[in-house]
């Protein structure tokens, strides 16, 4: 993989249509061949959710871990139709670092395989769990501690992300001088506004951080 060194390995086939798909009906069969090639990547982690739903022996519950999955595989690939021409400009600068970004990718699966080989994953997991308990405990000791410092990360980290935004923003404004609306990145603004959403539903406590954070912890176990 970083080295490229069987290079029938990288060999595919590409069905180019001559008509773009048009109407309802070409969109739901487009997605559903890319939903089929997509399968052997999706597959072991869909497996994975189908085999927590089906353990945790409640409907609901098993209804939202779906939804949630569904809603994380779904909402980029949306928002990157609805912002296409944004993530188009994002790709092309992107587009020179792959070669960095694949050897980087090799050298984490060499790096997972002596962890799995040594035992060391076993140990990492298990470091998780303990992660995962100890905030629980946390959670019944101080419940507005934790719910105030998770939700203040993320306000942190939406002030970030606004502040990097309006730099941007401003930049690009004194370098061409041109109206504010042209340099308005939708895609950064929905992030921020997102993470800001996140902040205010754990304050409210209409949303469990804590326990979707634990959850995740203990899924990395499995």
């Amino acid at each position: 993989f970083i080295f490229n060194i069987w290079k029938m390995l990288n060999m595919e086939k590409r069905l180019h249509l001559k008509q773009k798909p048009k109407g309802v009906v070409d969109a739901a069969l487009l997605g559903m061949a890319f939903g089929a090639g997509w399968t052997p990547c999706v597959g072991p982690i869909l497996a994975s959710i189908l085999f927590l739903a089906g353990a945790s022996g409640k409907l609901l519950h098993g209804t939202a871990l779906l939804a949630v999955y569904s809603l994380g595989l779904g909402i980029p690939f949306m928002l990157a139709g609805a912002f296409f021409s944004s993530f188009s400009k994002y790709m092309e600068r992107i587009k020179p670092h792959l070669r960095v970004i694949k050897v980087a990718s090799g050298m984490f699966l060499v790096i997972l395989g002596i962890l799995i080989f040594t035992g060391s994953l076993a140990r990492l997991n298990a470091a998780l769990f303990r992660l995962a308990a100890s905030i629980e405990e946390w959670e019944s000791q101080n419940p507005l501690g934790l719910r105030l410092f998770i939700g203040g990360a993320f306000l942190i980290f939406a002030f970030i992300g606004l502040g990097l935004y309006v730099r941007r923003v401003w930049k690009s404004i004194r370098k061409a001088g041109s109206a504010v609306r042209s340099y308005l990145y939708p895609l950064h603004i929905i992030v921020v506004l997102a993470v800001i959403a996140i902040s205010v539903l754990s304050f409210a406590e209409l949303l469990d951080l804590s326990q979707m954070l634990t959850s995740w912890l203990r899924f990395q176990g499995i």
